[in-house]
């Protein structure tokens, strides 16, 4: 799974098998993947140190990411909209994972996919269907194209 995001998103890979490693790569984003009972154990047993410096989220059930806390989604989108000098409350976000969180937060208009998890789902101002019935599609043709 790292390796096929790695190529996705163009960036390096470095698997490190022992902490003492890390010390020697510039990190972007680091990705722990597992069974997501495995990572679930993980997440729980991260100190409070870690957990100011960096985001930890999950982007699926079996991906941990550590990333800059100023990296997200929402940033992101708050970002893009200021500079096409749109009004944030004019903006749609869809998404399904913890990744979309702050993305669907900060949006003028928050969509939870019918597949997304509770966290999602509970701050989405409406939800669609799953990614597996076009979930994007029907959303864009409901609240966008009306």
């Amino acid at each position: 799974w790292a390796s096929f995001e790695n190529a996705l998103v163009k960036l390096p890979l470095h698997v490190v098998d022992d902490v003492k490693d890390l010390a020697e790569i510039e990190i972007i984003k680091g990705i722990a993947n597992d069974e997501a009972d495995a990572l679930d154990r993980v997440q729980a047993l991260i100190p409070t140190a870690i957990t100011e410096a960096v985001s930890v989220i999950r982007s699926t059930a079996n991906n941990l990411e550590f990333i800059n806390q100023k990296a997200s989604k929402g940033n992101a989108l708050a970002a893009l909209a200021e500079s096409l000098n749109i009004d944030i409350k004019d903006t749609m976000a869809i998404g399904d994972q913890e990744n979309d969180f702050s993305m669907i937060e900060v949006a003028g208009m928050g969509v939870a996919m019918g597949n997304a998890i509770k966290k999602i789902k509970d701050i989405a101002d409406v939800e669609t269907v799953s990614n597996n019935e076009s979930g994007v599609a029907r959303a864009l043709e409901k609240y966008v194209l009306k």
